[in-house]
C-alpha cells in the first residue's frame, strides 16, 4: 500500500521526502489508532530529531488534498487521520476519546449509503459515518 501511495505522490508531482515517507509509515503503523497531529509528532520526533510539528501538519495536509488519507472530526477532539480511504464507518467513544473502525462489526454488512457515487447530480466526494457512544472498556469501568 505504501508504494501505490509514492506512487501517487509521483504521479501528482510531489517530491517523495524523507519526513513524507516517515509520515507515511508512522500513519500505517498507527491506523487502529486513528492518531491526530500531534500523536504522529510525538512517534516521529524520537526516530527523527529535527521533525517539526509543522512538517507533520502540512503533510497530512497534503496527504488529505491528495486523498491519501481520510480526515475525521469528532466533537471535542483533535482530527484525526485514517489511512484507509476506503468509505467505512468509525465508533467514537464520548468518554475515553478512542476511535474505531467499525468495519466488520457494522450492522449492515455491504452497507448501500457508503458505495453512493451520485446524488441527484450531485458527485459525491467523500462519505463519512460515525457512530457515537461508550465503549465496553468505558462502560466497564463505571
Amino acid at each position: 500500500m505504501i508504494q501505490q501511495k509514492v506512487q501517487l505522490l509521483k504521479e501528482k508531482g510531489i517530491v517523495v521526502t524523507i519526513q513524507r515517507m516517515a509520515v507515511l509509515d508512522a500513519l500505517e503503523e498507527m491506523a487502529e489508532l486513528h492518531p491526530t497531529v500531534e500523536d504522529l509528532y510525538r512517534s516521529l520526533k524520537g526516530r527523527y530529531p529535527t521533525f517539526s510539528l509543522a512538517t507533520v501538519y502540512n503533510t497530512l495536509e497534503i496527504f488529505h488534498k491528495m486523498g491519501l488519507v481520510q480526515e475525521l472530526s469528532f466533537p471535542k477532539r483533535e482530527r484525526c487521520y485514517d489511512p484507509n480511504t476506503e468509505p467505512h464507518p468509525h465508533f467514537f467513544c464520548r468518554v475515553c476519546g478512542r476511535v474505531w473502525d467499525v468495519g466488520k462489526t457494522c450492522p449492515i454488512p455491504e452497507c448501500p449509503v457508503l458505495k453512493i457515487k451520485n446524488l441527484g447530480g450531485k458527485k459525491v466526494e467523500g462519505i463519512q459515518i460515525y457512530f457515537y457512544g461508550v465503549c465496553q472498556e468505558c462502560r466497564n469501568s463505571k
